[in-house]
Order: structure tokens, then C-alpha cells, then sequence
């Protein structure tokens, strides 16, 4: 019993039972099983942790077998005391400094280990020596050393050792910025600890995923990582790993107010800082260091520049004392942007170009982008022109080459945010090099760099997407990724009850945010499975040429921005010229049409007051289109940029007309479609060269949300309400949708009837949207309630019928919308704000219409604002009317929306929200 025990990792329970054991032992008198039974106990205790006790039985063993004269077991247990003597003074040796006598003492206890077989002795030595490679940044010798415990780990099953060894190996991945393995790792590690009831270790793998999750741009679930940790740690009453999580959360309250523009956010910052200096104020130690480093970086971004300087100052001089190279690096880097705003150039580079050298000692490529980055900004305030663009250059490297290795397009978005600014610097030094001497090759160079910064997450997960992650799956991860699955579904069921108590309502969500991360650790397992993601080389930005050359025809003009914050940029792109244009800073952009923003998405009471604002915005942001002759211009491309994405061009009007109305809007005289970048928009027109669906139309439509309420309870609780913790949204309304069940009737009509299929009412089930072959239709449509989430993209949802249906929710969220597969050459999503999503700088829009192309689809009808059913349907029912007249996606979108201006629905709020994503040129009829 005990034996089985320790095989399952169970070393408490095995303990008990040889305990057991050892007093029958004793009774009896027989000295082998006594030696045995002391033996086990102390290798059981070994593995627990508690060095001493083992010891201790170790020693009663060997009194034992000499006893007993047991020669063999005498020397076995000889040689585990001398390994046990060796790993104690190995520690000790390393707390007083003398490292290659402790690293001797490690290698003389993992050679005895070997030379007895005793992997659960060898597994600790091996990790107690990896520390010393740690030290000194060697990575590669204490990873190895790591992977060789966890392998040995792995093959006794010692679960604690396991996480212990994942967490030296999350720590590795980390410092080598392979942020996703890293979660992969400490996520593990995190549910081993859980497991074995080790609330000290699953603080601190907590911390260390909630570090990730603050280098990938999360900082909402960052700091819901780090308010776990931090609760533990309280109550295990550790001091300095309560200030360490209170210095983590200020981290990230600093980093969400920058990113944010919230200065409430940056006292709050502070205010952690504080109390956390104030726990460990009298010690010399590296969290000290940090946190003088944290507040010294606060005080820049304040504008204390010279208060700042005395922090960094007085942090450099506690980092030399502890010799610890990753934040020597950070604070050379802090004190060499200090002297840069201060202006002192000479001491700003002097410290840059350290922080380089170091950076490449150690492989810190955190510490070595910023060093390069700023380092170019000097460069280029000493009209150092080629040194500065060659340092841009190679900051761009780094960021890319880490980027290239973080799996979800929603982490790639969130660790390039604050690196967009090293695009965008490089950008406006070209721009004024062509500005003064106009080229075709500095305009090829300028539009290399825009496409690098915009939508790259997306360009590569659109290359990705044509891997079937599951069609060769091993039979473990299919059932693991059902189980997860069915689980998150429960939960968001579980918050769908009314009778769900606040506290146990708290609990859901976190248990929920964690099977999340494990959903998306799991996804990575196996695109790592899969040989066709090892083999696949990911998609690079087009060339400007490259662009041009695919431009269906002469009538197509593409206009792409790019929106910085000191200048922007649009490019006019057409088959036949190139033109470069620059525009005003991204904040004033934003205050520019933000006005007109609202009136138009706001339910109108009168008539439109926004045509005098169209005609403006039209000559700010369409001036480079004005110059073309318009009768040569059939079809406009716009590629978006921040807040331009909540921009309908179509309802712009061209300046100098007296009295504009609605038949002088750019929809008027030609169709319009959107796209990410330029070089995603090449991808998705090549998907127009596959072989058609055999089937025409799917559509679902008019769900049942009458089961969202509890007949049990007397107490009434909105949709609104019930959702509002899970989705972090005010006032959202599931409400019905009749209208819907006349839409898709109506359009149903437009196709072959054998070729049509129809979902109403119950059958839009979740579980029938992810069994049916959607692949094999040309257009899958969506008339339901869109839900989106700002704050937990992976969150966002189709919301189908929500009537109990045993593994799901009716959530069809971001996740579940990933694996369908489709090869859609159009998807309509008629449903409320399905085109609008987390907007992060350089990657757009991570919403709904983003996943669907990931899936398959070659183009996306989404809206920007919530409609009503009732015109929606009326619209809906135009739009197919002029698909099924033979007019291409773009045209029949624009035909649709003169035809809404005919009606009751004239005002712009109800035929603008709808907008066509991806490639619109093809033919459904």
C-alpha cells in the first residue's frame, strides 16, 4: 500500500503506512524490515522537503544494518548520509559566498547519487546546483541541469520536485524572453502545488505567472494573480513576499496607468511602492533596489526628472552591492533615459552603450531593445542620422525575435504596446530624410516599417491558421481539450444563475480565469505537437511593389494610416502610384472625430447633425483620395489605425459642396471595404483561389434566451445584471430577437433551397454551431447577440440559445469560434458591435471579426454599433437582394446602405455601423 502510494507521489501517505510498518517492525524483531522500512522513511521525508528528518532516519537505518550486518545496505545508506552531509554543506558554502567550493560539493553529491541509483537524491542536487549557474548567467548549463531533475522528476513521479524544476525552467524561458513556454511552465508548476496543498510554492508560482502576464500587456490578470499571491503570503505571514507582491502590483499600476493615460492609476502605483519599501526599509537586499528603481522610474514618467535621477542614483549604488546584472542593466538603461530628457546626451549614451554590453552578456533582450532604443533617440538628437537608424533598426530585431515566440495574437499585441513608439520613432526620422529628398526607396522603407508595426500578431496568426491543430491530435490532449472545454462552459453557466451567491459568484470567476490560461497553455502544447506549425516559416510584410502587383485592378486604391504620437502617416496605394502623406499626432486625431463618433452611434431623435463634421474629417483624413479622378476609382481599401478603426469612411463627405446631404457621401460613389494591413489584406485575397463550398448558406438566427432567468427565484435579476462580473460590462441586454427569424428567412430565399440550411429559436445551440460542417458552405450567418470584452478578449461571444444543454453554455466565445473550421467567402456576424474589440496599439482590433478569419472565413460583414433587430433584418435583407443580383461583397455592401437611405432608416446610425472586412471584389452569385 505504501509502495503504491509513493508511485502516485502520495510520500505523506506512503510515511504513514512505513511508520506503521516500522512499529510491527520493531515488534517482531526482524532487522531487515526495519532497515528497510527507516530506509524509505528517510527518502520518503528526503522528498518532502525535510532534510533533517530524513537524516535522522537515515542514521537509525545505518544503526540497523550494522546491527544486522548488513553489508550492503550499510554502504548504501553510508554513501546517502555523505550525500545528505554534502547537500547541507553545499548550501552553506553558498550562503557565505564561496561558490566553487559549494559547486564542487553539489558535483561530488550528484555523482554519489549516480553511483548508488538513487534518482530522488540526485533530482535536489542537481537543482540545488543549477542555483549557482543562476547566479552567474549561465543560463544554458543551469537549464539543462534543470530539464535533467525534471526528467528524473517526471519518472518517479515526485510532484513536488516537478514543480520546483518547472518553476527553475519557467524562470529560464523567462529570462530568455520565450514568455509563452514560460507560462507553460509556471502554469504546471502552479497546479502541482495546488495539488500537494503547498500554499508557499503556489504563492510563488503565482507571482511569477502574474510577471508574465505584466510582460505580455495583461495587467488586469496580472494583478488578479498577484492579489492571490498576495492573500497567501498574509496569511503564511512572510514579510518580504508580501512587500514583493506589493511591489508587483505597483508595477502594474503604473504600467496600466502609462498605457491607460490614467494618472489615478500612477498614485495608486505609489502608494504599493510605499508600503512595500516600508516592510523591508531596513534591509539591504534586491527588492530594495527594485523598488528604488520603480519609484525612480514613476518619477519620470511625472516629470520629477531630477527626483527621479537621486532614485536610479541611489538604486545603482545598492545593485552594485548585490551584484545582480539583470537590474544593473534595467537601472543603466532608467538612468540613461533620465540624462536624455535632462538633455545630457554624452552620459545618456555613455550608459545606453553599457546596458548593451551587458545585455548581451546575460541575453537580456528586455534590458537590450530599450538600450538600442535609446541609445538611437541620442544618435538622432546628435543628426547622428545612419547611427540612429541603424540602432532603431536593431531594437526592432530584438522586439520582433521575442514577439515571434509568444503563441496568442492577444499577448503578442499586449508585449508590443509599448514598443509600438520604436516603429514610430524610426518612422518619423525616414520621414523627414524624404521630406527633404523624396525617394522610391525611402517610401519602400517607410512602408516596410508601417507594415512590420501594424497587425503583425495577425499576419502571422492568419499563416498559422492554415494548420489544423486537431485533425492530428494525440488522443490525451483531445480529451484534456474537451475536458477544459466543458468545464469553462460550466462555469459560465453556473454565472448565468441568478441564485449564485456573491462569494461563491467570486470563486467561479477565478477558478474560470485559470482554466482559461490553462486552455491557452493547452493550445500551445499543441501547435508544439504539431510538425506542420514546426515546419512553417511565418508570413513577412509585403513589399510595396508586391502590394501593388495584387490589386485586382486599376480601380482599387488602398489608403492605409498609421497614427503616432507626434505625427501620422497615410499611404495611397493604387496599381499605378504610390503617395506618402502625413498627418496630425494620434491624440488629436482622436479629439477630431470623437464628436462625430457619438452622433453617429448614438439612436438618432432628429435628423443628422453630423454632414458640416463629414465634409471636415473627409478633408483631414481623405485630402491624398480628393486628387484622383473619382470615375477611376471603383473600390476604396481602408486600413485603419487606432481609433480610425470606429470610423465609417463611407460616411464622409468631400468639402466645397453647399448643402451636403446624405447622396454626397463617399458610399454614394463607391464601395468600401476595411483590413488590418496591407499584407494580411494580400493573404485573404489569396484564399480566393480555393475551391469553392459545395454548399451556399448557413444561417442561424432568432436564439432562445428565455432560460437566462430562473423560474425558481423570486427575485428578479436582469441578463445585465447576472453578466455584468463575468464580462465586465454595464448594460448589457440579452434580450429577443424576433426580427432575427424573419431575416434569416428572408435571405434564405436568395439561395438554392437543397443547397440552404436554416437554424431557429432552441436548434441555435452552441453544440450544433460546433459539430456542423461549416466548411462546407460559402456564406455563414450569425443573426444574434454579440458580446464583447474589452478587458478578456478570449471572453468575447456569439451569444446562441441559453437553455441548459449539458458541456455548454450558449457563449460561442473566441476560443470555441478558433477551432471551428470553415472556408467561408463571407461570414456575416449580424449582431451588436461584433466589429469592435480591444483596440491595441499597431494590432487594431482584437474582436469577434479578427477569430473568424483566423478560422477560415475570407471575408467578415460585422457592425460598429448596436442596431436594432428590426432595421438590421431590413438591411440584411438589401444586402443579399444585390449578393444574389450578382454584385461582389463590397458593391452589394454599398447598394445595401443607398437603399436604407430610401427608408425610415435614412439617418447614418442605422446602414453605417455594418462594414466589410478582408477581401471584397468576389462574387457569392
Amino acid at each position: 500500500m505504501a509502495e503504491e502510494k509513493i508511485k502516485a507521489g502520495n510520500y505523506r501517505g506512503a510515511a504513514f503506512h512505513y511508520r506503521e510498518a516500522l512499529e510491527m517492525a520493531q515488534q517482531s524483531g526482524g532487522g531487515e524490515e526495519k532497515v528497510h522500512c527507516l530506509s524509505r522513511l528517510g527518502v520518503l521525508y528526503w522528498n518532502m522537503g525535510d532534510i533533517q528528518k530524513s537524516t535522522d532516519y537515515y542514521r537509525k537505518a545505518l544503526v540497523q544494518a550494522r546491527e544486522a550486518h548488513l553489508r550492503k545496505e550499510k554502504n548504501r545508506i553510508e554513501t546517502i548520509l555523505n550525500i545528505h552531509e554534502a547537500y547541507t554543506q553545499g548550501k552553506e558554502l553558498r550562503s557565505s559566498g564561496e561558490t566553487q567550493k559549494s559547486i564542487r560539493t553539489f558535483q561530488k553529491a550528484v555523482r554519489k547519487s549516480r553511483e548508488i541509483k538513487s534518482k530522488h537524491h540526485e533530482i535536489k542536487c542537481l537543482r540545488q546546483l543549477s542555483v549557482h549557474y543562476w547566479k552567474v548567467f549561465d543560463l544554458q548549463t543551469f537549464s539543462s541541469l534543470n530539464e535533467e531533475a525534471l526528467r528524473l522528476a517526471r519518472s518517479v513521479n515526485n510532484r513536488r520536485e516537478m514543480g520546483k524544476c518547472l518553476n527553475n525552467m519557467g524562470l529560464y524561458h523567462w529570462k530568455c524572453s520565450d514568455y509563452s513556454q514560460a507560462l507553460s511552465c509556471y502554469q504546471e508548476a502552479l497546479g502541482i502545488a495546488r495539488g500537494q496543498q503547498d500554499k508557499k510554492d503556489e504563492a510563488n508560482f503565482l507571482n511569477n505567472i502574474a510577471l508574465i502576464y505584466k510582460e505580455l500587456g495583461c495587467y488586469e490578470k496580472s494583478l488578479d494573480y498577484l492579489r492571490e499571491a498576495l492573500r497567501i503570503d498574509r496569511q503564511l505571514g512572510s514579510e518580504i513576499n508580501v512587500a514583493k507582491d506589493l511591489n508587483n502590483i505597483g508595477i502594474n499600476y503604473r504600467l496600466k496607468g502609462l498605457s491607460m493615460s490614467k494618472k489615478n492609476y500612477l498614485k495608486k502605483s505609489l502608494d504599493y511602492y510605499k508600503k512595500s519599501l516600508k516592510l523591508i526599509e531596513d534591509k539591504e537586499n534586491l527588492l530594495k533596489v527594485k523598488l528604488l528603481n520603480n519609484i525612480g522610474n514613476l518619477h519620470i514618467f511625472l516629470k520629477n526628472k531630477i527626483i527621479s535621477l537621486e532614485y536610479f542614483q541611489k538604486a545603482f549604488q545598492n545593485a552594485r552591492k548585490i551584484q545582480d546584472k539583470g537590474i544593473k542593466g534595467m537601472l543603466l538603461n532608467n538612468l540613461g533615459n533620465v540624462h536624455l530628457q535632462l538633455n545630457h546626451l554624452g552620459k545618456a549614451e555613455k550608459f545606453f552603450t553599457q546596458a548593451i554590453e551587458l545585455a548581451q552578456e546575460i541575453k537580456g533582450e528586455n534590458i537590450l531593445w530599450e538600450a538600442y532604443y535609446g541609445l538611437g533617440q541620442c544618435y538622432q538628437q546628435m543628426n547622428h542620422t545612419s547611427l540612429a537608424v541603424s540602432n532603431y533598426k536593431r531594437a526592432v530585431s530584438v522586439v520582433e525575435s521575442v514577439s515571434s515566440r509568444i503563441f496568442f495574437d492577444v499577448y503578442k499585441a499586449g508585449f508590443v504596446r509599448n514598443k509600438v513608439k520604436v516603429y514610430e520613432q524610426w518612422l518619423n526620422l525616414l520621414f523627414e530624410q524624404y521630406s527633404q529628398n523624396p525617394s522610391p526607396e525611402l517610401m519602400e522603407e517607410i512602408f516596410r516599417i508601417m507594415e512590420k508595426a501594424k497587425a503583425r500578431a495577425f499576419l502571422e496568426n492568419l499563416s498559422e491558421s492554415r494548420v489544423d491543430l486537431f485533425e492530428k491530435l494525440k488522443p490525451e490532449l483531445q480529451k484534456r481539450e474537451r475536458k477544459l472545454s466543458t468545464r469553462i462552459s460550466s462555469l459560465t453557466h453556473t454565472l448565468a444563475d441568478p441564485s449564485v451567491e456573491k462569494k461563491e459568484r467570486k470563486e467561479v470567476l477565478r477558478e474560470l480565469s485559470h482554466l482559461e490560461d490553462e486552455y491557452l497553455r493547452l493550445i500551445r502544447e499543441m501547435k508544439a505537437e504539431s510538425p506542420e506549425m514546426a515546419d512553417m516559416i511565418l508570413s513577412q510584410p509585403f513589399s510595396l511593389d508586391e502590394i501593388q502587383q495584387k490589386l485586382p485592378d486599376r480601380k482599387t486604391v488602398i489608403l492605409e494610416y498609421f497614427l503616432g504620437e507626434k505625427q501620422s502617416y497615410v499611404f495611397l496605394i493604387s496599381s499605378q502610384k504610390c503617395r506618402l502623406f502625413a498627418l496630425p499626432s494620434r491624440k488629436e486625431v482622436r479629439r477630431s472625430i470623437k464628436a462625430y463618433l457619438k452622433v453617429l452611434s448614438d439612436p438618432p431623435r432628429r435628423g443628422f447633425s453630423g454632414l458640416l463634421a463629414a465634409q471636415r474629417l473627409y478633408k483631414e483624413f481623405l485630402f491624398p483620395f480628393q486628387d484622383l479622378n473619382s470615375k477611376e476609382v471603383s473600390h476604396l481599401v481602408i486600413i485603419p489605425d487606432g481609433v480610425l478603426y470606429y470610423l465609417p469612411f463611407e460616411t464622409l463627405i468631400p468639402p466645397g459642396i453647399q448643402e451636403p446631404s446624405f447622396s454626397d457621401c463617399l458610399v454614394s460613389r463607391h464601395k468600401i471595404s476595411y483590413a488590418p494591413s496591407s499584407s494580411s489584406l494580400r493573404l485573404l485575397l489569396k484564399r480566393g483561389s480555393r475551391v469553392p463550398p459545395p454548399r451556399a448558406l448557413v444561417a442561424f438566427g432568432n436564439p432562445c434566451y428565455s432560460s437566462i432567468s430562473s423560474s425558481k427565484e423570486k427575485k428578479k435579476t436582469s441578463p445585465s445584471q447576472i453578466l455584468k462580473e463575468l464580462y465586465q460590462k454595464k448594460g448589457f441586454d440579452i434580450s429577443p430577437l424576433p426580427y432575427t427569424k424573419k431575416e434569416i428567412k428572408k435571405i434564405s430565399r436568395y439561395f438554392p433551397e437543397k443547397a440552404t440550411r436554416i437554424f431557429g429559436d432552441k436548434e441555435v445551440r452552441e453544440k450544433v454551431v460546433k459539430s456542423f460542417p461549416l466548411h462546407r458552405y460559402k456564406v455563414i450567418h450569425f443573426a444574434c447577440h454579440g458580446l464583447l470584452d474589452e478587458e478578456f478578449p478570449f471572453r468575447s461571444a456569439l451569444v446562441l440559445s441559453l437553455h441548459d444543454q449539458k458541456g455548454n453554455d450558449g457563449f460561442l466565445q473566441v476560443r470555441e469560434i478558433w477551432n471551428l473550421k470553415m472556408k467561408a467567402e463571407l461570414v456575416v456576424l449580424s449582431a451588436c458591435q461584433t466589429g469592435r474589440g480591444k483596440l491595441e496599439k499597431g494590432e487594431g482590433l482584437l474582436g469577434l471579426a479578427r477569430v473568424f478569419f483566423y478560422s477560415g472565413a475570407q471575408s467578415v460583414v460585422c457592425t460598429l454599433w448596436k442596431i436594432g433587430d428590426k432595421p438590421t433584418s431590413r438591411f440584411m435583407n438589401f444586402f443579399y437582394k444585390f449578393l444574389k443580383k450578382g454584385k461582389d461583397k463590397a458593391e452589394a455592401l454599398r447598394l445595401a446602405k443607398l437603399e436604407m437611405m430610401k427608408t425610415q432608416y435614412a439617418h447614418p446610425f442605422f446602414w453605417a455601423s455594418f462594414v466589410l472586412n478582408g477581401e471584397g471584389d468576389s462574387r457569392i452569385f
